[in-house]
């Protein structure tokens, strides 16, 4: 197998192949499977299985992991990403701006397990490296191309090669026939160079094929191009794609615009744009409609502990981030991995984090430490938040984020205790002469509450004049921090949630 094409490994050199370098680098990595699996006819049945499980894991979220990709494409180029996605009713495109393919990122589509991501020694998304895979639970056609790199996957082109294989291995052609059906992985067995050409080259009438050069001709660096299998996969691509809102470009910091365009559907541009420090603005134009939002967003990074799954890493990778609305109210909704989940969140604002999903990709895995530490990080991110906004003098209320709307699901229980927790350790509970003070502080209560024969204690509890009126707040985790009065959670950050 060729050698890595960077000096100790320095992903940070750039790496530059012209179309006769990446046909070389092709040639030897091919050469190389085959040589595999003649020695080890038995690496053709692993490959193959792997490629069908491994797509079949990542289903129902095929188009975010390609956008992922995007993503991280986009941190390596320093940010400021683009991302196109185009649906037609046979096929679509997923385009965007940033690094290119390098040979080990090829190398990683044709051989699983194979990802530089761990390397590069950056913030990406995806670090196992096996996402695109999910592409072939829609075809059996990808197009990629990258740079100065085009570049197909067939499945009866692969079938060509093995065919080649068992005619010239007798030991190969019986493991085949052992196996008792079709053998054939799609991914190790590219197509390029004349092959290519001779493929794709008279397209001029393949509509799909000529959007994804016009792409690349506009500017995008990186097209996928993928010709649905059957018709009914249009729905299932669109459906994904109608998960996307525009609130998605304040989990990715790399991505500052997102296009969507789905055959049959109004097109949407969203962009957002840094107005200073931690407040950003999303730009969003459905047609000739063009709306404006105001965040407060907050990102965190880190490593959590090793998962359930086998992974190579000791540690996984996660992302964190909050939301908070400051133009217009806040609203309740559901706990977000990329994608709204099914669990909902009874606090305002938006939570996002990087979640080990169960299969569904609804529901958060259960008995996960990843999730477990994930959820703790995510808690004591919004509490750091708050307080840094009342520090700030740019909120006046912050209890009323911390009020939950109803009862917190059994998933987010550590969550809502973790949040608790943190919330002690910051002087964010309103008093009657306007200061702050953190829950370890002394705090009053009136007289009526102390006759009361099971009076919380001291420290927890909050006197806080809002609206001419005196509210009760507690910090109990088996009482849920709420207004004594139901007062409606304040959404504008110098008045009410």
């Amino acid at each position: 197998m060729s050698s890595l094409p960077y000096p100790n490994d320095d992903f940070s050199t750039p790496e530059r192949l012209d179309e006769a370098s990446w046909w070389r680098f092709l040639e030897s990595e091919v050469e190389a499977t085959k040589n595999a699996y003649r020695a080890k006819p038995s690496l053709i049945l692993r490959d193959f299985n792997a490629e069908k499980a491994t797509s079949q894991d990542y289903a129902e979220r095929e188009l975010l992991e390609l956008v992922q990709n995007a993503a991280d494409a986009a941190t390596e180029a320093g940010g400021n990403g683009k991302v196109r996605i185009e649906i037609r009713k046979n096929g679509l495109i997923v385009a965007n701006t940033g690094q290119p393919f390098r040979t080990t990122g090829i190398r990683s589509l044709m051989t699983s397990h194979l990802s530089d991501k761990p390397m590069r020694g950056r913030a990406l998304i995806g670090a196992k490296g096996l996402g695109f895979r999910s592409i072939l639970n829609w075809t059996t056609e990808p197009i990629v191309m990258t740079g100065t790199l085009k570049l197909a996957f067939s499945s009866r082109h692969s079938v060509s090669v093995v065919s080649a294989l068992k005619a010239e291995a007798p030991a190969f052609a019986d493991t085949i026939e052992q196996a008792g059906r079709d053998v054939a992985p799609i991914l190790p067995f590219p197509i390029y160079g004349e092959c290519f050409e001779q493929e794709y080259g008279s397209c001029a009438l393949d509509e799909l094929y000529q959007s994804a050069v016009r792409l690349q001709n506009d500017g995008y660096q990186t097209v996928i191009a993928a010709r649905f299998t059957n018709a009914g996969l249009y729905e299932r691509a669109s459906a994904q794609a109608n998960e996307f809102r525009p609130e998605f470009l304040l989990f990715v910091p790399s991505l500052a615009c997102v296009e969507i365009a789905v055959e049959g559907q109004i097109e949407q541009a969203w962009r957002k744009e840094h107005i200073s420090g931690d407040t950003w603005k999303l730009i969003i134009a459905a047609g000739q409609e063009v709306s404006v939002q105001t965040w407060i967003c907050r990102h965190e990074a880190g490593l959590s502990p090793a998962s359930q799954d086998d992974a190579p890493e000791a540690n996984a990778r996660f992302e964190a981030a909050v939301a908070i609305r400051s133009d217009k109210p806040n609203e309740y909704g559901m706990l977000h991995c990329f994608f709204p989940t099914s669990v909902a969140m009874p606090l305002p604002g938006l939570f996002h984090a990087t979640f080990e999903l169960a299969s569904n990709r609804k529901q958060l895995r259960d008995a996960s430490p990843a999730n477990a530490y994930v959820l703790e990080r995510l808690a004591a991110l919004y509490v750091r938040t708050i307080a840094d906004l009342v520090a700030a003098k740019r909120m006046k209320v912050p209890l009323a984020y911390l009020a939950a709307s109803g009862a917190y699901a059994p998933v987010l229980k550590l969550f809502e205790a973790a949040l608790y927790e943190a919330a002690k350790r910051y002087p964010i509970i309103p008093t009657l002469d306007g200061s702050f003070v953190s829950a370890p502080e002394r705090l009053y209560r009136p007289r009526w509450l102390c006759k009361l024969p099971s009076a919380p204690p001291i420290s927890e509890i909050s006197l806080l004049r809002q609206r001419k009126r005196e509210s009760i707040f507690t910090f109990d985790p088996g009482h849920p921090i709420r207004d004594c009065d139901n007062a409606e959670p304040a959404c504008e950050l110098g008045n009410d949630p």
